[in-house]
């Protein structure tokens, strides 16, 4: 069992039932399926479903050093899978989201 995560945090509620995806674009960084929206996007849609009571919905911030432990770690990339939404949270994950939609990672003067 990982030990920063409480012992409850692996019996998540099925990911797959119809409802547990917001309608937002994701990609895949390294596995995962990070979230591909502007910040406004993604904050509506996370308020829209609080609103809603639609409850639980699982989110990530996940930024460089979460997706390489998830890699590297299997329970906690598990832990990481069973996310309703995983947001990027910094640059290397943006710059990963936008090479692999062709956009050619990291600016040159970043």
């Amino acid at each position: 069992m990982i030990s920063s995560f409480p012992a409850d945090m692996t019996s998540f509620p099925d990911k797959n039932r119809n409802d547990a995806s917001p309608d937002i674009g994701t990609r895949d960084v390294f596995g995962f399926s990070v979230a591909v929206s502007s910040v406004g996007e993604m904050c509506s849609v996370l308020v829209e479903r609080a609103l809603a009571g639609e409850a639980p919905f699982l989110v990530a911030a996940a930024d460089v050093h979460v997706i390489t432990r998830g890699v590297h770690e299997p329970e906690y990339g598990a832990v990481l899978e069973r996310m309703d939404v995983i947001c990027p949270d910094g640059m290397p994950v943006v710059w990963k989201l936008n090479r692999v939609r062709g956009g050619g990672g990291r600016p040159p003067n970043a």
